[in-house]
């Protein structure tokens, strides 16, 4: 019976192994894809399978011939324990010859005590447990298994303690210029510079063709241009550049150099002018201050008191420039005195001539 069946199973892994090596896969001169190499390892795994159950099934074949075997063996003692016991034999004397018997035997003469006493003699009550045997020794390290899947990421951790501060490193190279800016706001315009040289006279143009006569007139202008006397003071910049003065306590301009003077007016040293004659003056001045205030103003004075106020007000912080100009006609009498002051003391005033002036003309 195991002979049939090793047969029929060694019959079918030969027609399945002889069945798939002859399909064709793919051709020596070209590359073998991925389905032709899985389809090799798995028919590799399938010999592997079916070689195993075949020595399984053949091993559990021989062992139930055996035990076939020792079954035919008991049943042929019993059917004569049988027949001895119905013709009345002493059951000892059978015991010994099967005894003497079973040593030319093959079958197993253990079994066969233990078969006839058990037939002939009830089972007595079980015994008591044995002691424990000693323990065999440690059988071998078994095949590593397989590396595990990854567990899941665990929950951050607690936030540890702030480390101590690092050595502070050197300084690094320096690093690429940066863009040009947008161009910044125009700042104000600065005072004018000095004067150049003066160039020589150029030479007589020819005279005009002569205008059409004039509508007769009266001889007053005239008059009073005869009788008319002027004094014209310029800041005294000392041609330097930049020309800032800064006014004392008082706010007293008193650095004036003269421009001209046709007669009746002096120039005292704390910047004041007195006339000799009494009459109608025109009094004018024009100052140009340069400090951070936001207010700024001046006086022109007859004999200490103010006579005209200018001021003036700065829109931005950046402008420090500002010009405070008055003028007016007023009666004055032989020896009074015209001055100029600023309305805020300490400020500074650019004392270029161009820019800073002050002046008295006698009308009538």
């Amino acid at each position: 019976m195991s002979n049939v069946l090793d047969s029929e199973d060694t019959t079918k892994g030969k027609m399945t192994s002889e069945s798939l090596l002859s399909k064709p896969c793919v051709s020596s001169a070209q590359r073998a894809p991925t389905w032709c190499v899985a389809f090799i390892v798995l028919f590799c795994v399938y010999c592997v399978f079916t070689a195993y159950w075949l020595f399984v099934l053949t091993t559990r074949a021989n062992d139930y011939a055996r035990q076939i075997s020792t079954l035919e063996e008991r049943l042929g003692t019993q059917e004569e324990i049988v027949n001895i016991l119905r013709k009345g034999d002493d059951i000892e004397l059978f015991s010994s010859r099967v005894r003497r018997g079973a040593k030319g035997s093959k079958s197993n003469t253990a079994d066969d005590e233990k078969a006839i006493t058990c037939f002939v003699c009830p089972s007595g009550p079980p015994g008591f447990k044995g002691e424990p045997g000693e323990e065999g020794p440690r059988g071998k390290r078994g095949r590593r298994g397989t590396t595990g899947k990854i567990g899941k990421k665990g929950p951050p951790g607690i936030q540890g303690t702030k480390g101590d501060k690092g050595v502070i490193g050197g300084a690094g190279p320096p690093g690429s210029p940066g863009r040009i800016g947008p161009p910044g706001v125009e700042g104000p315009q600065g005072p004018k510079g000095p004067d150049g040289v003066t160039g020589p006279k150029g030479s007589l143009g020819e005279p005009g063709p002569r205008g059409p006569r004039g509508f007769p007139g009266s001889n007053i202008v005239s008059e009073v241009a005869a009788r008319a006397k002027a004094i014209h003071l310029q800041g005294d910049d000392k041609r330097t550049y930049p020309s800032l003065t800064k006014l004392d306590e008082n706010g007293i301009l008193n650095t004036w150099r003269v421009h001209s003077n046709s007669g009746g007016f002096t120039l005292l040293g704390n910047g004041n002018i007195t006339v000799s004659e009494g009459g109608q003056y025109f009094i004018y001045s024009n100052i140009l201050f340069y400090d951070d205030g936001a207010l700024f103003g001046a006086h022109t004075t007859v004999n200490g008191s103010p006579f005209l106020t200018c001021s003036g007000v700065r829109a931005k912080a950046t402008i420090k420039f500002g010009t405070c100009y008055s003028s007016g006609v007023t009666t004055l009498q032989a020896q009074d005195m015209i001055g100029v002051r600023s309305v805020y003391p300490e400020r500074m005033v650019d004392m270029h001539r161009e820019s800073t002036y002050f002046g008295v003309i006698k009308l009538c």
